[in-house]
């Protein structure tokens, strides 16, 4: 803390001018002082963001380790990740991947409707795992395959139906 700011905030809150260890100048709010709240400029999350990115793998769009431990996001209100309930009370399925979301189908049952996610689930986020999975080793043996040889998982919904081309071959999984 340098010294109090010229000016308050919008809610008259007290402002300190404040030096951050890699040398930026920022105006912080008293109660953030007090609190602990402020402890630099932002720079302390840009890198542990960066960190946290060196950390993942990320391949085509999509993370390995988030797809491995599939949680419900925060503000899921069915009980279940890509099942929603539509304003007609029937249960609509999503599923996404390589920044992509794909319709699965509606079910007037949730129970049906959680079993065609888990379903599609497996053949999407499974696969793609799997996919990966078994190309890394392969690549990690033979640099020059690999070179010839880059990892792709192609995902193509007509219908019902999902047609997933990868390394491994292709396959055609129908939603239930």
């Amino acid at each position: 803390v340098l010294e109090p700011a010229d000016a308050g905030n919008s809610f008259g809150t007290r402002l300190w001018r404040c030096k951050c260890e890699c040398g930026n100048e920022i105006n912080v709010s008293q109660e953030r002082l007090l609190q602990g709240y402020s402890k630099s400029c932002g720079c302390i999350r840009q890198e542990n963001e960066e960190k946290l990115h060196e950390n993942l793998t990320l391949v085509g769009n999509s993370c390995i380790e988030m797809l491995e431990r599939r949680k419900s996001r925060a503000d899921n209100t069915s009980g279940f990740r890509g099942v929603s309930r539509g304003r007609d009370g029937k249960w609509i399925v999503t599923i996404g991947l390589q920044s992509k979301r794909y319709y699965v189908g509606q079910y007037v049952n949730f129970d049906h409707a959680v079993k065609a996610r888990l379903h599609i689930e497996e053949a999407l986020h499974d696969g793609f795992v799997q996919a990966y999975q078994t190309w890394q080793e392969r690549a990690e043996a033979d640099d020059a395959w690999a070179k010839e040889n880059p990892f792709y998982f192609h995902v193509e919904k007509s219908g019902g139906d999902f047609r997933i081309s990868s390394v491994l071959g292709s396959i055609v999984v129908s939603a239930l």
